[in-house]
């Protein structure tokens, strides 16, 4: 914005989003100002405001521009985001996870979509998945957030919970969620004797990362699901290093069964032995 003429109410406002939240950690601080030269359509303060009520937003526009500029309308249950106006009580925008395109719509840039997942995972499909996860007792909680932040895996002594992005597609959740079981499996989150699960905190970070989108690719694939796993596989690809000095290939597959029996999705095993019993 080029002017800070606000009314009292729109004071108010920002009043109580400065209380709402605080940027303690200089890593919170470092993705702050990130957001803010990103959004280079709203004022720094008003960006400030974004990101406050919606951290992870990747792009946000009023309806009427999401209307005539891009053809897409604001859903019906969207949440609008607060903006202050000049010389006016407040504005009001929405994040692109909440519009939907009309038949017409142009293309969206690419990259719109941060976490992009194609196929055919449908919600009875992927709230099955959710209910063996949680059966497996692990935490699960969708929460409202940006399409920039697709989820986390947190500990707290033996208990896990794993946080997903609710706006996300289907298929994009079942890919968060392969990803962070991933790293629970792997023991990138430290030993856990009950799961039988090394502790594997040693590893460097950008190895993590590859073996837990390994994990998520091969779990997706395997449900006919195509997650964007490029962008943590291709620097390890392009480097063309032994895989043995990097990767534990073994550990990464079985993780990958352990991450496909905790969403339900494990194959069932041929019955062999049963077979062989009865050619005897």
């Amino acid at each position: 914005m080029a002017a800070e003429c606000w009314t009292e109410e729109a004071r108010s406002l920002a009043g109580l989003l400065d209380e709402s939240a605080c940027y303690r950690a200089g890593s919170q601080y470092a993705e702050l100002l990130a957001f803010v030269v990103k959004m280079r359509r709203f004022g720094p303060y008003n960006a400030l405001l974004l990101h406050r009520q919606k951290p992870g937003l990747s792009y946000a526009a009023s309806a009427q521009v999401w209307r005539t500029q891009w053809r897409r309308v604001v859903k019906e249950e969207a949440r609008p985001l607060v903006i202050l106006v000049p010389f006016g009580p407040v504005g009001f925008v929405y994040d692109l996870q909440d519009t939907a395109a009309l038949p017409d719509a142009p293309e969206l840039p690419r990259g719109a979509f941060a976490f992009p997942a194609s196929g055919t995972f449908t919600d009875t499909a992927l709230n099955a998945v959710l209910a063996a996860v949680r059966a497996a007792g692990i935490r699960l909680v969708e929460v409202d957030t940006g399409d920039l932040r697709a989820g986390c895996l947190k500990r707290t002594g033996s208990a896990y919970t794993i946080q997903i992005n609710r706006n996300h597609s289907c298929e994009t959740r079942l890919a968060t969620i392969a990803h962070e079981l991933g790293h629970l499996f792997l023991g990138h989150l430290g030993e856990d004797i009950k799961r039988r699960i090394p502790d594997r905190r040693c590893v460097s970070e950008p190895v993590m990362e590859v073996e837990a989108e390994s994990v998520a690719f091969i779990v997706c694939r395997r449900q006919g699901v195509r997650p964007d796993s490029a962008p943590y596989l291709a620097n390890f690809i392009k480097a063309n290093r032994p895989v043995s000095q990097a990767l534990d290939v073994e550990r990464v597959m079985r993780a990958a069964g352990a991450a496909e029996s905790a969403m339900g999705l494990a194959p069932r095993a041929y019955e062999h032995r049963e077979e062989e019993r009865r050619r005897r």
